[in-house]
């Protein structure tokens, strides 16, 4: 999961998976700057840790933060 986004110093980003275990958004890693390609992490793992073709819900969490754009990688 990559994301298009920017924020100040004290600008914040984070992604949640609703209802995938270790993928809240109190697990993600948080994200600042002005990132036109910032791959999501969560505790240090990318891995979405879904199952290939199953639905998946995402839960935003920004402070002081504009998000442009949300990739599937």
């Amino acid at each position: 999961l990559k994301l298009n986004f920017r924020t100040p110093q004290a600008g914040e980003v984070k992604v949640g998976l609703i209802g995938v275990d270790g993928r809240s958004v109190n697990d993600c890693d948080p994200m600042h700057g002005d990132c036109p390609g910032r791959v999501v992490t969560w505790k240090g793992n990318s891995d979405i840790g879904s199952a290939e073709g199953q639905p998946v819900t995402l839960q935003f969490k920004l402070r002081c933060a504009e998000l442009f754009a949300v990739e599937w990688v």
